[in-house]
């Protein structure tokens, strides 16, 4: 393991001596102490919410794109503002490709902003079966819909329930607008986490009337106790609705509407459904079960038919077969790498400096995550590259995996993780990149980083505090001229070793 300056390098350089490190969610502060505008540039109006205004925004230090929700408060609005404060909570918890991420909240008095990722050329999921030029797809539709259950798999497993599944909260970009979309390119997000409730147990619990009277659930209609079985039923009505243009519950009024839901009764009258296969309409029928409990979840619909027969095993295998050998050398080159440089190296993925490559990054992490639970255990990122390892040389991955890459202790690995492992090392670690990442950390903008600025960065969540003297080894370790403080050459010079490209022999455990 690389040395630390020669400073403090056991406490900061031996990962087992800090076995908590810093990851994606300590870096997601809600700040209080400074205006929104101090550090976004609004560029233009994208939309408008029930309750938010939001914007095109641009992070005045990384030059980062993003979107900004500006929600006004009233005075004495508590539920807007638990709502928002429920919202924070699962975007905060939420690590999944498929669901949208959240950078920031800044909140004041009678506002809140919530900084969130940016998805070019947004489109709500209707937009894309809206050419009637088109010819039908299927396949594009199950395509939508198993990242669809990929997101609520993670959800549900994590005991976060969306209560609001509809067409407008499901985006994609649309990168060429008027022509038909590869199937193999398509990338959707779940968003709105407004009316999302993070739970204390697995069980229905819930009892709040909320949701979208097309898509909300008979047991919240009927006020029954209930939970995640209402996400799989809104699932189930927005898949009707994408193959055929129409809902399987209408009627002129509201009342008429639920009784409609409540019965249960739909049917598959229009014409488009004689093209439609027998396993797409059975996977409808299951998730618009009428009794919540035996209503399936997403782990099982998972491995429905419809699913299942549309999966390219032998492509998903050999893409991770080929993706194997540079996930080899990234543990290589972290087994020389400490933990404070670690950390800046999440630090910095967690900002979205490269973008170019996340949609491939994505497909090789779903070609890992042989369940779907949005999360890739240390069995399966072996088997991945098990064919090549002896025994030992897996257990060295396995030590690595736990010591480094899982930050946050789970046992397993979540996406930001896989991000951190997989991000192209020497481009994320440009200097032009270092210095959006050191300008971010430096708050005050004065040329110097210090230590409660450090805190500032990587302490933001509040999920992982170390101590003042924890701080002042950190600063002592990248400090060359004994000042107390990190100039910016002294912060390229740490990370110098890190981004370096490895000329010799690999590691042992490294595929040959």
């Amino acid at each position: 393991m690389g040395s630390v300056c020669g400073k403090h390098q056991d406490s900061l350089a031996n990962p087992r001596a800090n076995r908590r490190l810093f990851g994606r969610a300590d870096f997601i502060a809600v700040i209080t102490d400074r205006d929104i505008k101090e550090d976004y540039t609004m560029e233009r109006h994208l939309g408008a919410g029930s309750f938010a205004q939001v914007k095109l925004a641009v992070n005045k230090r990384t030059g980062v794109r993003e979107v900004v929700k500006r929600i006004p408060i009233g005075l004495g609005d508590k539920e807007l503002e638990e709502m928002i404060q429920n919202e924070i909570q699962s975007l905060i918890q939420c690590d999944h490709p498929n669901i949208i991420g959240i950078r920031c909240a800044y909140k004041e008095p009678r506002v809140i902003h919530l900084v969130e990722e940016y998805i070019p050329n947004c489109q709500t999921i209707t937009t894309l079966f809206e050419n009637t030029k088109s010819k039908f797809s299927e396949e594009l539709r199950h395509v939508v819909v198993t990242q669809m259950l990929h997101a609520l798999n993670y959800m549900h497993q994590n005991k976060i329930v969306h209560r609001d599944i509809k067409s407008d909260n499901v985006v994609y970009s649309d990168s060429c607008p008027g022509t038909q979309m590869d199937p193999s390119k398509l990338e959707i997000k779940l968003i709105d986490f407004g009316f999302s409730k993070v739970s204390t147990t697995t069980n229905n619990t819930l009892n709040e009337f909320i949701g979208t009277p097309y898509y909300i659930a008979p047991e919240i209609i009927e006020q029954e106790y209930y939970g995640a079985p209402c996400d799989i039923w809104s699932l189930g009505v927005l898949t009707y609705q994408m193959i055929c243009g129409e809902l399987p519950f209408e009627a002129s009024s509201k009342a008429e509407l639920f009784k409609k839901i409540t019965q249960g009764r739909f049917a598959y009258k229009q014409n488009i459904w004689a093209y439609v296969s027998a396993e797409c309409r059975q996977f409808i029928t299951a998730c618009l079960t009428l009794a919540q409990y035996e209503r399936p979840t997403a782990a099982q619909l998972l491995k429905h038919p419809w699913i299942t027969s549309k999966v390219d095993d032998k492509a998903a295998k050999q893409a991770s077969e080929e993706f194997c050998e540079q996930i080899s050398s990234s543990l290589h080159n972290i087994r020389k790498t400490n933990s404070m440089q670690w950390t800046i190296i999440s630090y910095m993925t967690s900002l979205n400096l490269i973008q170019s490559d996340m949609g491939l990054l994505r497909k090789e992490f779903e070609g890992i995550d042989a369940d779907g639970n949005g999360k890739l255990s240390f069995d399966e990122i072996k088997k991945v590259l098990g064919t090549k390892l002896t025994i030992d040389q897996c257990e060295q991955v396995e030590n690595v995996l736990k010591d480094m890459i899982d930050v946050n202790g789970s046992g397993e690995i979540d996406y930001s993780e896989f991000l951190n492992l997989t991000t192209h090392r020497q481009q994320l670690l440009s200097r032009d990149n270092l210095k959006k990442a050191f300008d971010k950390i430096d708050i005050d903008s004065n040329g110097v980083v210090c230590v409660s600025e450090l805190r500032k960065a990587f302490e933001a969540g509040g999920g992982s505090i170390r101590s003042e003297k924890f701080w002042q080894q950190v600063i002592a370790a990248i400090d060359l001229n004994n000042d107390n403080q990190i100039q910016f050459e002294e912060f390229v010079k740490y990370m110098e070793n890190v981004s370096q490209k490895e000329d010799g022999e690999l590691d042992s455990f490294v595929m040959a």
